[in-house]
């Protein structure tokens, strides 16, 4: 029986580049909760300086990116495959695109 699958070494290539990956969107994470904070406050500043519903949303955006990013980045390469790592690399990002864009919906 013949098997054709990826090479031990192209796994751990793969999961290698998505790691790293992984690790820079963990530094855009903070970019993006200093970005949210600085529009909460302009936006106390500038309305009744009361936090709407949607700031309290997207920094609590924030936590699920955080938990995706560190799974990402530190599970061992036999608990998932890289497509899932991939996969929990774009929620990652795409939760911390999410956050500001929330905070600065709140009007």
């Amino acid at each position: 029986m013949t098997t054709t699958g990826t090479p031990a070494s192209q796994t751990t290539s793969n999961t290698t580049v998505i790691r790293v990956i992984a690790g820079t969107g963990m530094l855009f994470l903070i970019g993006a909760w200093v970005l949210s904070a600085a529009l909460a406050l302009v936006d106390a500043h500038d309305t009744d300086g009361t936090a709407g519903p949607l700031v309290s949303a997207g920094f609590t955006v924030l936590w699920p990116a955080a938990i995706a990013g560190l799974a990402a980045l530190f599970l061992p390469a036999g608990t998932m495959t890289a497509r899932v790592r991939g996969w929990i690399t774009a929620i990652q990002y795409a939760l911390t695109v999410a956050a500001p864009v929330l905070v600065a919906l709140d009007a």
